[in-house]
C-alpha cells in the first residue's frame, strides 16, 4: 500500500462545473456507508487499535462525525455571506479528547450517519446560485464556492476512510507478527494496542479509583462526555438548529427509554426527576376521603412528599409498610393492601440495602382490590429486568443518572394507556400541544395535547445538551443488554454477600434482594472510622442508616469488592 499522502500536504484546484454538485453529494452520502462497509468484516479488537501512534480506525472514523458541526457552521457563513470560512482546529482536540477507543463501533457509526443525514440535506435543498457562492479557506488561503467546499468535505473523507483500512490492516499485521510486523507502507509497527477495551475503559474512572455506588450516581461515559461537548459546541451556533431537531432528538431518547422500559415510545414522557412524575401521578390518581395510599417504610422523600401532600388535600391517610423481623417486603405490602387502598407506590427495590419488592405479586394484589400502581423504578431501572406487561403499572419512573448511567436532570416517565388521552399535566408547555412543531401557528392555540404521554412532558424537554448525552447512555445499555448487565452484577453482588457471611455481616437471604445493588450490616454496628478509610483506600460506596450499600456495575471487578472488604476488616470487626 502506498504511504497517503498528509492531508495539509494536498493541494486543489477548484474548477467543478455547477453541474457536478449531485454527484458531490452522492460522496458526501455515501461516506456512513462507506465506513460501515470498510470495518464491517473487522474484530472491534482491531478498530480499537493505533500503529505507529496514528489514529485507530475508530478515531479516523470518530474525526469525521466530529468535524459535521464545523460543517454546518461553514455552511451558514456561505448561505450568510461570510468573507472568510471559520478555521479548522490544526490539533484536532475534540477527536483527541473524544476517546473513541472507548465507544462501540456500532455508536460510532450510527452518530456519524444521523450528522451527516442532517447536514447533507440541507445541501440538497440548495440552488444554483447557492451553490455558486463563494468564501475564503483560511488554511488553503485562497476563495472557494460552495460546490468547491462540498467537493473538499468529500476527498477529506475519503483521506480518513483510507487511513482507517490501513490502520485495521497494520493492526491485523502487528498481531499476526506480534512485536516484529512491518506495514503495508514499510514502517515497523509499535505494538501499542488498545485491545478491546474493558467496561471500566469505557467510563471517566482514573486508575486508582475503586466505585461501588453507582445507586449514588453512575460514573459517566467517555461517549457520553464527547456527546455532551459537541452538544455544548453545537448551542454555540444555534442559526444552524432546523425546526425538526426541536423534536427529533427528544423523540429518539423517548424511543429509546421505550425499548429500556419494554414500552411504546407513545407511552413515555420526558421529565426533570423523578419527583416531577410522582407529582404527574398524584395530580391525575383518585383518592377518595378515607382511603389510603401505600408507601414502604423509608422509602425515598421523592415516592413521599407528594403522597403525603395528596392525603391532606383529600383527607386521605399514608399507610407506611413496616417489615417484621424475618418478613421481606413483598409478604408486608400484600398484608397492608385492602379494600381502602387507593394507590401502591413502591420500588422494585428498596434504596438503602436492594431488598426486593416481587412487583407482579403486588400489582396484582393491588389491581384486584382496584387500586392504582405507581412504581418508583430509579433503582432498578437499566439494571434489573422489568415484565411492564406482567406489572401493569399506572406510571412507572426513573431518574436517568443512576442505572440509566445518564446525565442529571433528565429522567423517564411510563403512562398507562388509560391515563394518556385524559391525564392532566403539571404544566401547560407550548411544546406539548397538538401542531407545535409549526411554528408558524403557534398562536392558533388548540386545546388538544401531542399523542399519547408527551402531554406529560415537561416544559423546554427539548434538552438540547442533556437529551443527546442521554441518547448516548441509553444506547450504550441496549448495546449491553440489561438481561446481561443483571447477571453481571449478580455475580458481583454474590461476591459481596459471601465475604460479608464469611465476615460474620447480616445479609438479606438471596430471594429477597435484588440482584444489582446489595446492603450489608456488620453486626457490632458501622464504626464511626469507616467513612475516612474508605476515603483513604479511594473506595466510594453509601452508608444509607445501618446499612452499607455496595452498588457495582460493569466497570467493576472482583478485585473491586475484595478492597472494599479489606477496608471493612479494619474498621468494622
Amino acid at each position: 500500500m502506498i504511504k497517503p499522502v498528509a492531508w495539509t500536504a494536498r493541494t486543489f484546484t477548484f474548477d467543478l462545473p455547477l453541474n457536478m454538485f449531485p454527484a458531490v453529494l452522492e460522496r458526501l452520502h455515501g461516506t456512513p456507508a462507506d465506513a460501515a462497509e470498510l470495518v464491517s468484516h473487522v474484530a472491534e479488537e482491531l478498530c480499537n487499535r493505533r500503529w505507529n501512534e496514528k489514529w485507530s480506525a475508530k478515531e479516523n472514523l470518530g474525526h469525521l462525525a466530529d468535524l459535521d458541526l464545523l460543517n454546518e457552521q461553514r455552511l451558514h457563513e456561505f448561505l450568510a455571506g461570510t468573507p472568510v470560512l471559520s478555521a479548522a482546529d490544526p490539533k484536532n482536540r475534540i477527536t483527541e479528547a473524544a476517546g473513541h477507543n472507548q465507544v462501540p463501533m456500532a455508536l460510532l457509526l450510527e452518530r456519524l450517519r444521523t450528522n451527516r443525514f442532517n447536514w447533507v440535506r440541507k445541501l440538497e435543498a440548495l440552488n444554483e446560485d447557492e451553490v455558486a457562492r463563494t468564501a475564503f479557506h483560511p488554511r488553503l488561503q485562497q476563495p472557494m464556492r460552495l460546490l468547491d467546499w462540498a467537493y473538499f468535505v468529500a476527498e477529506h473523507d475519503d483521506h480518513h476512510l483510507a487511513l482507517a483500512r490501513q490502520a485495521t490492516l497494520n493492526a491485523a499485521r502487528s498481531t499476526a507478527v506480534a512485536g516484529s510486523a512491518v506495514g503495508e507502507t514499510g514502517e515497523k509497527i509499535q505494538p501499542t494496542t488498545y485491545g478491546i477495551p474493558t467496561d471500566r475503559e469505557l467510563f471517566e474512572i482514573p486508575d486508582g479509583v475503586t466505585y461501588l455506588n453507582c445507586a449514588n450516581m453512575a460514573p459517566q461515559l467517555r461517549s457520553i462526555t464527547a456527546a455532551g461537548i459537541n452538544a455544548v459546541r453545537a448551542k454555540a451556533i444555534p442559526w444552524t438548529l432546523s425546526t425538526p431537531q426541536w423534536f427529533s432528538g427528544a423523540e429518539e431518547l423517548r424511543s429509546l427509554a421505550a425499548q429500556v422500559i419494554g414500552a411504546d415510545a407513545d407511552g413515555v414522557a420526558l421529565v426533570p426527576a423523578v419527583s416531577y412524575a410522582i407529582a404527574t401521578a398524584a395530580a391525575n390518581l383518585p383518592l377518595a376521603s378515607g382511603q389510603t395510599i401505600v408507601v414502604l417504610d423509608q422509602e425515598f422523600p421523592s415516592n413521599v412528599y407528594a403522597w403525603r401532600e395528596l392525603a391532606k388535600t383529600k383527607n386521605g391517610r399514608v399507610v407506611t409498610v413496616l417489615r417484621k423481623a424475618g418478613e421481606n417486603w413483598t409478604k408486608a405490602l400484600l398484608q397492608a393492601i385492602d379494600e381502602t387502598t387507593a394507590i401502591v407506590a413502591v420500588p422494585h427495590c428498596h434504596w438503602t440495602d436492594g431488598s426486593k419488592v416481587d412487583l407482579e405479586v403486588v400489582g396484582e394484589s393491588t389491581r384486584g382490590v382496584g387500586a392504582a400502581l405507581v412504581i418508583d423504578a430509579s433503582q432498578s431501572l437499566g439494571a434489573s429486568v422489568l415484565d411492564l406487561e406482567r406489572v401493569k403499572p399506572d406510571f412507572l419512573t426513573a431518574v436517568g443518572y443512576k442505572w440509566l448511567l445518564g446525565p442529571y436532570g433528565l429522567g423517564y416517565l411510563y403512562v398507562a394507556p388509560k391515563w394518556r388521552e385524559s391525564g392532566i399535566p403539571l404544566e401547560q408547555s407550548w411544546l406539548t400541544r397538538a401542531g407545535s412543531e409549526d411554528f408558524s401557528r403557534l398562536v392558533d392555540y388548540t386545546d388538544d395535547y401531542r399523542a399519547g404521554a408527551r402531554r406529560f412532558d415537561m416544559g423546554e424537554f427539548p434538552q438540547f445538551v442533556l437529551a443527546p448525552m442521554a441518547i448516548m447512555a441509553l444506547k450504550q445499555i441496549l448495546a449491553w443488554g440489561v438481561v446481561r448487565i443483571e447477571a453481571a452484577l449478580s455475580a458481583m453482588t454474590e461476591r459481596v454477600a459471601q465475604l460479608a457471611t464469611e465476615s460474620n455481616y447480616s445479609v438479606l437471604p438471596a430471594a429477597d434482594r435484588s440482584a444489582h445493588l446489595i446492603g450489608i450490616r456488620p453486626r457490632r454496628g458501622i464504626s464511626a472510622e469507616l467513612p475516612k478509610a474508605l476515603k483513604e483506600a479511594n473506595v466510594f460506596v453509601s452508608i444509607r442508616g445501618d446499612s452499607i450499600r455496595v452498588a457495582p456495575h460493569l466497570y467493576n471487578k472482583a478485585k473491586d469488592i475484595d478492597l472494599l472488604f479489606e477496608v471493612l476488616r479494619r474498621t468494622c470487626t
